[in-house]
Order: structure tokens, then sequence, then C-alpha cells
């Protein structure tokens, strides 16, 4: 990488980092709010496993951004790319846990209440990290083999899912299976090439 692209991609990769911090910081708060004043609330167990699965997606998005440093060069559209996913992750965490409840009688009413903007932005999430995988070119998108479509199609349709379901089981089932399947992502990813 030349030394120009070297600098836009230390800039950029700085206003990345610090997005992602306020991201962290807004699920770490949330939680901590949570443990501070636990009977305030009504707690959701799908809501609080979307916050987990979050800092998970969070932790990945990171990594794989570190790693777009092999990006050769870089256009306005790249960059645009990049920022804007990660503006859209702060967003999903600033949704899960919102600076005022009065209004809801608990992370029930306001997750369910919310469930079209979170899933609709969840969905978009995925949609653009397949842009954002593209930066790479074929080569690398070859590499990721089947698992790679599939993933993102499956998360899609079940975000474009949640907006119309409000049922617990489902919306805990997803929950559940994403974090699973993340926690295994993560495993085979980036703890099996030690």
């Amino acid at each position: 990488m030349d030394s120009d692209a070297t600098k836009l991609f230390e800039h950029l990769q700085l206003i990345v980092t610090m997005i992602l911090t306020l991201a962290v910081g807004r699920i770490l708060n949330g939680f901590a709010r949570i443990l501070a004043h636990p009977g305030k609330v009504k707690l959701f167990l799908p809501h609080l496993l979307w916050g987990f699965s979050m800092l998970l997606f969070l932790m990945n998005f990171w990594w794989w951004e570190f790693k777009l440093s092999a990006v050769k060069s870089w256009t306005f559209e790249s960059c645009f790319l990049v920022l804007v996913s990660a503006i859209v992750h702060f967003l999903l965490c600033a949704l899960l846990f919102p600076d005022q409840m009065e209004e809801y009688k608990g992370f029930d009413d306001y997750f369910i209440s919310r469930r079209k903007w979170f899933f609709g932005i969840l969905a978009s999430c995925f949609l653009l990290d397949a842009a954002d995988t593209s930066l790479r070119g074929m080569d690398y998108i070859n590499s990721l083999g089947i698992e790679y479509p599939i993933y993102i199609l499956a998360y899609v349709g079940l975000c474009v899912a949640s907006i119309f379901i409000k049922n617990y089981k489902f919306h805990l089932s997803f929950v559940v299976v994403s974090l699973l399947y993340n926690i295994s992502y993560f495993i085979r990813l980036y703890l099996g090439k030690g």
C-alpha cells in the first residue's frame, strides 16, 4: 500500500474505532444500568442476548475492518461504506439501550415496539457487510466458501421475519441460534488458526 493509501486507511481506522468504541460503551453502560438497578426495568431475555450478540458483532466488525489494511487503494465510496457500516452498528447498540425507558413497561415492551427498527437496521448491517466484503475482491469472496452467502441470506431473511413476528419463542430462538453460530464462527475463524 502506498503512503497516501496508508495514511487514509489509518485515518479511517481511527474514525471507525471511535464509533465502535461509542457502540461498545453504549452496550456496557446498558448492562451496567441493569446491574446497578436490577428491579427498575422489567428484563427481556431476547433483548439481553441481543446485547451480548452485538458485542460479538462489534468485535468481529472491528477485527475485519482492521484487516482492510490489505486493500491497495481507497475511494470515497469504499471509505463511505466502511463509515456507514460502523454508524449502523452504533445505531443498533443505541436502539438496544435507550437513554429513557419511562414510557415503556420494560425491555419486553420496548424491544417488541422497536423491533421493526432494530431488525431493519440489523438486516441492512448484513447487506452492508456483503458490500464491505466485496472490497477485498472476488478471490477473497470465493475463499469464504458457500457458508458466507448462506450466512448473509439467512440473517437478512430472519431479520425481515422478525420485523413482522412478535412471538417470544421466535425471538428467543433467533438470538440463541445467532449467538451459538457466532461463537462457533469465532472459534473456527480466530481460535482455530492458533
